[in-house]
């Protein structure tokens, strides 16, 4: 410490001891939609025991896990609000009303950024997103008239948005400035978003469908053009990132495809029910596939599967909840 007065300035110093707390996997939240009108939220803890943590009577639009904030949040469509909960799936940390009327869908996006902010698109035209830990509104951008945000990447010091016009026919990019939200372009696309991750600080992988098969699109964000490294015979259903290298791909088929975007190779993983999503525990290195009624415990580098828990409700999300 330094400081300074006038001409005077004085100095001390004092040794400060760190000591770091090791990552783990606290539990997996494994997301059922057993009716249109009703999710459920089971755990899985580290021993491998499942157990039902809640019932919520509305419907389900999407759901994310910030470890570091310790808060899990999922959001309904038309009805359900957006509640952000202890990592128990119990305790409400904060929420934020659904506003919907006459059917209309209100929320249509949620997304966790890489800044750990909580993004979710409304059906009134604004992308905004929240602290994690306590609700705050600490980001709000405006998007194209007559258009809603489906995904949402925060790429260096831009937020990408992925939307879609609301007759469901054009699709485009929107860049905003991640400090203010202020506009900065829009950009054509010709298919529907699954995923966005980042390759650098000026370029995105874009995993999306058109005409009933999937795609991969290496989309450069400050001039807009891109190249296509790999396409599949079936649309994408979810995708996750391995490493900076790899992902893996699941098709409507049941298919898992593991994707290397160097040689622009995929190969044939495992095939079975269809899986809705994907998620990394960066601990194991494994990844939780909701497979039907079933959550799978993969490995990425060949498909098999360590361990399989039952859950009983068809599942629409998988997420891992590490100690910070």
């Amino acid at each position: 410490v330094q400081a300074w007065s006038g001409d005077a300035s004085a100095k001390d110093f004092r040794h400060i001891g760190l000591i770091g707390t090791a990552l783990r996997l606290r539990e997996v939240l494994a997301i059922g939609q057993p009716d249109a009108g009703t999710f459920t939220i089971h755990r899985i803890d580290s021993t491998g025991a499942v157990s039902l943590a809640n019932t919520f009577i509305s419907d389900l639009g999407g759901a994310v896990v910030n470890s570091y904030a310790q808060t899990f949040c999922v959001m309904g469509i038309v009805d359900g609000p957006l509640n952000a909960l202890a990592p128990d799936g119990l305790q409400l940390r904060w929420q934020k009303p659904n506003l919907s009327t006459a059917g209309i869908p209100w929320f249509t996006s949620l997304d966790l950024g890489s800044d750990g902010r909580v993004y979710a698109g409304t059906s009134d035209g604004v992308l905004r997103g929240y602290n994690a830990s306590t609700g705050a509104t600490e980001f709000n951008a405006a998007l194209t008239t007559n258009y809603h945000a489906e995904h949402l990447l925060v790429l260096h010091d831009r937020v990408v948005i992925a939307e879609k016009d609301i007759t469901g026919t054009q699709r485009q990019l929107r860049l905003c400035q991640l400090s203010s939200g202020a506009f900065i372009a829009d950009q054509f696309l010709d298919k529907d978003v699954i995923a966005l991750f980042r390759r650098d600080d000026s370029n995105t992988l874009v995993f999306g469908n058109r005409n009933g098969s999937g795609v991969v699109e290496d989309r450069n964000i400050d001039g807009g053009g891109g190249w296509e490294p790999r396409t599949w015979p079936d649309p994408i259903t979810a995708v996750e990132q391995v490493d900076a290298n790899t992902f893996l791909v699941a098709l409507q088929s049941g298919t898992l495809e593991r994707f290397t975007y160097s040689n622009a190779g995929s190969i044939t993983l495992t095939n079975g029910t269809m899986i809705a999503d994907l998620s990394l525990d960066p601990v194991s290195g494994l990844v939780y596939a909701a497979r039907g009624t079933e959550v799978d415990a993969l490995n990425p580098q060949n498909g098999q599967v360590i361990a399989s828990y039952a859950i009983g409700d068809p599942l629409r999300y998988v997420l891992p909840v590490l100690n910070r």
